[in-house]
């Protein structure tokens, strides 16, 4: 259902336009289900960030305390779930562009100031409201406020009010005016489209309708806001908590270096969309394990030798054969690595087929027996 989900957020292109861009460029190839899955997973984190950051600006300027409490709480949450999304789908790069917690800061240090704010300012509020009837004390009202620090915004729109309530002609007009902007902000509103009700509500605030309206409507647009972020959140969860046990396959068959779990593996991260650094890991891995299949007679003799202790000669010859026909760097790696052990424990050298252990302890015996009989015969 086209409607509730994230990816219908973009404003639709008008069917016009579509033919017409249809008839300039040449039909373009389907592209592949991975190709969409990942085109779809990234536009959509994208759109989710772009809102996120679209309400902390708004928040930050002239938010309420309220509002401003559930945003952070909402968008902490955005922030982690599209951090997993980008996680699961291998977007490592988009991930730089995506929406993050540490951007919640400057909000959550604001909360205090919004609130201290709105305490300062709602005397010069109601002192406006209750003037409004009254050019010169509304005049005077405006003038004290805009000294004390009220947004800009908000004395714009005062000032409109007083220019409509002093020209009574110009007021006509402006109520006409007026009763647009407000039909075209609720139109949006029951369609709950925020970008839409952006639009309009920025229109009417430029338009001069009076500052209560514009709050009112803006903290109903960042209602709409917050429903289509949890509906989108909601999905990138579903999303996560479904391709969970799919990434511990994943795993446990990187871990297991078995050829008929890495094959499964990687089906499955084709078939879920996964790409990335992930799948060209996987695909690397399982080409190496079959090629050692192909090339075990090479490894075999490196554990036979080892078996026998043969290091004198014979175990490097094996390693370096089995390292030129191709054998993978880790099996060589670890090869070496038992090489240098044997070196360490028993020297460079070893008399081929005779167990190590027990050579030495043989030539030390050996060696002790000489010097006493040597000594019995002085």
């Amino acid at each position: 259902h086209e409607a509730q989900w994230p990816w219908a957020f973009p404003t639709a292109v008008p069917k016009t336009q579509m033919k017409t861009a249809a008839a300039a460029k040449p039909a373009a190839q389907p592209a592949s289900k991975m190709q969409m899955q990942t085109t779809s997973a990234g536009a959509l984190g994208k759109s989710i960030s772009d809102r996120a950051r679209q309400t902390v600006r708004k928040v930050l300027n002239g938010g309420k305390a309220s509002v401003a409490r559930a945003a952070l709480e909402s968008l902490t949450s955005v922030a982690e779930e599209l951090e997993k999304l980008a996680t699961y789908r291998g977007m490592q790069q988009e991930l730089g562009n995506f929406f993050k917690a540490n951007e919640l800061e400057i909000l959550r240090q604001s909360i205090s100031k919004i609130e201290k704010d709105e305490k300062t300012f709602s005397s010069y509020r109601k002192t406006i409201e209750s003037a409004k009837a009254f050019p010169a004390m509304l005049r005077a009202a405006i003038t004290s406020a805009e000294n004390a620090g009220l947004p800009k915004e908000e004395i714009k729109q005062y000032k409109n009010e007083l220019s409509a309530t002093e020209y009574s002609p110009i007021k006509t007009q402006r109520d006409q005016k007026f009763a647009s902007y407000r039909k075209h902000v609720n139109e949006a509103k029951l369609l709950k489209k925020s970008e839409q009700m952006k639009h309009a509500i920025e229109e009417a605030q430029e338009g001069g309708l009076p500052g209560k309206e514009i709050e009112a409507f803006t903290q109903d647009w960042l209602e709409t806001m917050f429903n289509e972020l949890h509906t989108a959140t909601l999905y990138v969860k579903v999303e996560t908590e479904r391709l969970s046990p799919v990434w511990n396959e994943i795993r446990d068959a990187q871990k297991s270096k078995d050829i008929k779990k890495l094959k499964a593996a990687t089906q499955k991260m084709k078939e879920n969309g996964l790409v990335g650094q992930e799948l060209e890991d996987l695909q690397n891995n399982l080409k190496a394990r079959e090629n050692n299949d192909k090339l075990k007679k090479y490894i075999h003799e490196i554990k036979e030798k080892q078996d026998l202790n043969r290091w004198a000669d014979e175990l490097p010859e094996a390693i370096n054969k089995a390292e030129k026909a191709g054998v993978s760097a880790d099996v060589i790696a670890e090869a070496r690595k038992d090489l240098a052990k044997r070196v360490k424990k028993y020297g460079k050298t070893l008399t081929p087929g005779f167990p190590a252990e027990a050579g030495h302890k043989s030539h030390k015996k050996k060696s002790h027996k000489k010097k006493s009989s040597e000594k019995s015969s002085e």
